[in-house]
């Protein structure tokens, strides 16, 4: 799955060529030829859905002539493509690709007996086939999306039909990282509120918050359908919320630092001209925009969306032979390519880039442009912050998703942080499991009570008011020498007799100081002499995003 948002309407008008000034979306000529990469596939070759690499590439998946599975990777800087390997499944077909664990998960659907199963092959990021496994919702099951949470859970979503009955339902399911079904996880099966269902699916995504989100819908052409949009807990649950349409579902995206989700959905007819494609946002609260965020008369059926980390919106589509990008927030189409086929468009989270997947009119070679975004990475307000990098890396483990909900396109790094938000903060880098204990008073209602009592359960915290200890002062700040106490005892680092700071003799955490000095976590706060500590300031958001990703790295 994607990462997409869209937030502005506009009419689009196609046109060859670059719009002047385009700079949030130009083709990053760095990357591949110019910015495009061209590789030979096997003619006949469709091209379904794709997925980004850690560290750069692209993973592409689909079927070549006959319903035999093909998949391959292109490298980080798009000179090569490299197929898939060691894998082979008759009468089989992938239809969606996520990346998570340091593996692919490519997955699919396969013909068994008179019904059709859902397979998952998985692969390293080279594309050396590891192992398979298959399975079945109903007689009729194909998969529609997959996505891998921010804690490395795959999930799976689709379509299925019992062929003796008729019924047919959207459905999730979660998978171990094995790429086995989690036993632990129900199956989900997302029944419609309302008639006329045709073929349910359902497209599934990682969203703000490390949650999952799910948008059903009907790919068929007929009015009366339903879209609903589900939220995923970790006992199985939905939020549901559900709305009549007399559109027809084509694609679905989840943006992972707002939460939000997009769809594309189309008129439904029987021509090209009788077309029109939409592309709608719902919010983290489950309320949905009917009304058109941007509007491709003449779309074919698929639609895509992304977004670039200024906010910048891109689109792409197909209309007739040709594929085409837009920059939503521009005054018209910037980019038209005469390729056969839209696959898909990814949008990297770090900094923006946008990869537009095609394949060529001749079906004879796989087609990806990228485009820049602005590379300064996620966030907007920490650019000249001496914790950019680390703040990036706190992002990109999924320690903090920003402060300015739900675009949390900032992270306010100058802002100092409250107990509350150091026991998130811990919560999340250690995957501390849940507690059913509550350990203090002062919290209840508490947006972190349950990160509270979770790092009390794991000795992090012991209160702050000894010796009784029976509250936490959540919305206090942190000082310099709380934190070094909380860092010692979240990552077990051992003591020291090495006194590094001259400002901290007599402190109450002087030996604490010591140990993530010792561990290479802080150098001080004087630089560059740095021989005091400064253990009564408070921690910024910045500061802690360098401290807890120094820990994590030690």
């Amino acid at each position: 799955m994607k990462q997409s948002l869209l937030v502005v309407a506009l009419a689009v008008v196609l046109t060859a060529g670059l719009v002047p000034g385009a700079l949030a979306a130009d083709l990053d000529t760095d990357w591949g030829t110019g910015g495009v990469a061209s590789h030979p596939i096997p003619a006949g070759t469709s091209l379904a859905d794709s997925a980004l690499l850690p560290g750069g590439g692209v993973v592409v998946v689909g079927a070549g002539a006959g319903r035999v599975p093909w998949g391959g990777v292109v490298d980080a800087d798009g000179a090569s493509l490299t197929t898939f390997s060691g894998f082979a499944m008759p009468d089989a077909v992938f239809d969606a690709v996520a990346v998570g664990n340091s593996r692919i998960y490519a997955v699919g659907n396969v013909g068994i007996g008179l019904g059709v199963s859902t397979f998952v092959a998985v692969f390293d990021l080279s594309g050396v086939h590891v192992t398979s496994h298959t399975f079945a919702i109903a007689e009729y099951t194909v998969p529609t999306s997959a996505v891998v949470d921010s804690s490395g859970r795959p999930f799976v979503a689709g379509t299925g039909r019992g062929d003796d009955d008729g019924s047919e339902q959207a459905w999730v399911v979660r998978l171990a990282s094995s790429g086995m079904l989690d036993a632990g996880f129900p199956t989900l099966l997302l029944a419609p509120p309302f008639a006329g269902y045709t073929n349910p699916v359902a497209y599934v995504g990682a969203t703000a918050g490390q949650t999952v989100a799910v948008v059903t819908g009907d790919d068929d052409p007929a009015p009366g359908s339903s879209i609903g949009f589900h939220r995923v807990t970790e006992t199985g649950s939905v939020f549901m919320a559900d709305f009549t349409s007399a559109r027809t579902i084509v694609d679905a995206d989840m943006d992972s630092s707002s939460g939000q989700a997009v769809f594309g959905s189309v008129t439904p007819g029987t021509t090209l001209t009788d077309l029109s494609a939409l592309v709608h946002s719902i919010g983290t609260g489950g309320a949905t925009d009917l009304t058109a965020l941007a509007v491709w008369v003449d779309a074919a059926g698929r639609i895509e969306a992304g977004r670039t980390r200024t906010d910048s919106l891109l689109g792409a589509g197909e209309s007739d032979v040709n594929v085409f990008v837009d920059l939503v927030q521009a005054t018209g189409s910037f980019a038209t390519r005469s390729e056969a086929e839209l696959a898909d468009l990814d949008t990297d989270p770090g900094d923006g880039a946008v990869f537009v997947t095609m394949r060529g009119p001749d079906s004879g070679d796989l087609v990806i442009a990228k485009y820049v975004g602005d590379d300064s990475g996620r966030f907007i307000d920490d650019d000249t912050s001496v914790h950019e990098t680390d703040i990036e890396r706190f992002a990109e483990l999924g320690i903090t998703l920003g402060c300015n909900p739900p675009v949390n396109d900032e992270y306010c790094p100058v802002d100092t942080v409250t107990r509350g938000q150091m026991a998130a903060f811990l919560n999340r880098a250690l995957s501390l499991p849940a507690s059913t204990t509550d350990h203090f008073i002062d919290d209840n209602g508490s947006t972190f009570e349950a990160d509270i009592n979770a790092i009390a359960d794991a000795g992090i915290t012991l209160g702050c008011n000894p010796p009784t200890n029976d509250r936490y002062c959540a919305g206090d700040t942190v000082t310099r020498g709380q934190m070094a106490a909380f860092l010692k005892r979240a990552f077990a680092l051992p003591g020291t007799a090495t006194d590094f700071f001259v400002d901290d003799n007599g402190s109450t955490f002087e030996a604490d100081i010591n140990a993530i000095a010792d561990a290479g976590i802080t150098l001080g706060c004087n630089p560059p002499t740095n021989d005091r500590y400064c253990p009564t300031q408070n921690v910024t958001r910045g500061q802690m995003a360098s401290f807890i990703v120094r820990a994590v790295d030690v």
